[in-house]
């Protein structure tokens, strides 16, 4: 098979290769050592919106579809993608407007029935779809049915999918003892071209923990519940080391799990990332915990620890509703994270004693979110929350 390359070190070795050279490079230079998450060192450190971003956007989604629960969404080439429970794959414009649907769900021939994990070519605008029995439908930028990539089931599960450049990213699930590799990289018509074999040992377990990937900086970053190492590829398939999650007993066993005892680990269901932030959301010890890190000194700069799961940065920007963000995206050369609100909590929101009696930092912004809320009904569409960062957050030097 051409342009076939196998990563035959073990990876945990690699890594201590890795973290060994860091820590004699950062002795004799005094920079830093990698950063290490771990969710039992963190202590309660919040602060507002306003420390970190500068500025608010919201987008309606329009109501010419009525939408159920939206699983995600990405931005590619000023659109926005949105996967949506008995909806299928959306696109809309960046102001909101509906363009199109992606394919059709189903089980008949070029529909997908799962579609929670899909990514988007930014150069072509095809639509990869990770459906199911290892099957990857390809869409084109319009939306029509283009073909199957089917990943061979003896290298393992297929868990998630990501797109850099010109090569399609493929992980599997580390729980199920028949997965051979933790990932491998294909051509996009599925020819193999990289692979990495698991570095963990064959176990099986009960529990199927979160995975993700994600973009920062023309590459591709991807993490698993299971794995140390959050590491990140480049388009000529470099490989680097982002951070660590820090060994103990918070960590998940390499077995089978009590569901009852499953609240003393630490679950991640999230992580992305700015040039200079690091956004970590886990639950541990019956607690959401959210965790910004400086990237610069991997200090913490906020840190919120709750038994509930509600918005966790306070809003003083326009004294709405706190920010949950679920992603970051670069466009125009600034930096965004989003979230989503829902216009009853919204209008809700608008109407207390809270928000009537708020003094935010800009009178004007907060005069323009009542009067979105009062021009939105309860069931319209979700809200798209967008916000822009600071070049300097948290008051930081570059």
């Amino acid at each position: 098979m051409n342009n076939y390359y196998n990563i035959k070190i073990d990876f945990r070795t690699w890594l201590a290769l890795i973290v060994i050279s860091i820590a004699i490079t950062s002795c004799e230079s005094s920079e830093k050592l990698m950063y290490s998450f771990n969710p039992g060192k963190l202590t309660e450190h919040e602060k507002n919106l306003s420390e970190f971003a500068d500025d608010i956007i919201y987008i309606p989604l329009d109501n010419s579809i009525p939408l159920d629960l939206i699983y995600g969404f990405k931005f590619s080439d000023d659109k926005i993608y949105l996967s949506v429970k008995n909806n299928g794959l959306l696109v809309y414009t960046s102001h909101g407007k509906f363009i199109r649907k992606i394919g059709n769900t189903g089980r008949g021939p070029g529909d997908y029935f799962h579609f929670t994990n899909f990514v988007v070519d930014q150069k072509s605008g095809k639509v990869y779809i990770n459906d199911t029995k290892n099957v990857i439908k390809v869409f084109s930028k319009d939306g029509r049915f283009v073909r199957n990539i089917t990943i061979d089931e003896t290298l393992g599960n297929l868990e998630e999918i990501g797109f850099l450049d010109s090569w399609l990213f493929a992980s599997f699930s580390m729980h199920f003892s028949e997965a051979k590799y933790n990932w491998i990289i294909i051509d996009t018509l599925g020819n193999l071209v990289k692979s990495q074999k698991r570095s963990l040992p064959l176990f099986w377990s009960n529990w199927n923990p979160q995975s993700g990937t994600y973009y920062l900086d023309d590459r591709l970053y991807y993490w698993n519940s299971y794995n140390d190492t959050v590491f990140s590829i480049s388009a000529d398939l470099n490989i680097g080391v982002s951070f660590l999650f820090a060994q103990g007993d918070h960590r998940l066993p390499l077995s089978t799990l009590d569901p009852s005892t499953v609240t003393k680990y630490m679950l991640v269901r999230s992580v992305f990332e700015s040039p200079k932030l690091l956004f970590v959301r886990c639950d541990y010890n019956k607690n959401r915990i959210n965790t910004i890190i400086d990237k610069t000194s991997n200090e913490h700069c906020f840190v919120s620890i709750r038994d509930d799961v509600k918005g966790w940065i306070v809003n003083d920007i326009d004294a709405g509703i706190s920010f949950s963000p679920i992603n970051y995206y670069c466009e125009n050369g600034n930096d965004y994270l989003a979230g989503i609100i829902y216009p009853i909590e919204l209008k809700a929101h608008v109407y207390s004693d809270e928000f009537l009696k708020s003094n935010p930092l800009y009178p004007e912004k907060k005069n323009a979110l009542e009067k979105l809320a009062n021009n939105l009904k309860e069931t319209d569409n979700p809200v798209l929350m967008i916000v822009k960062l600071k070049k300097t957050p948290f008051n930081h030097k570059n």
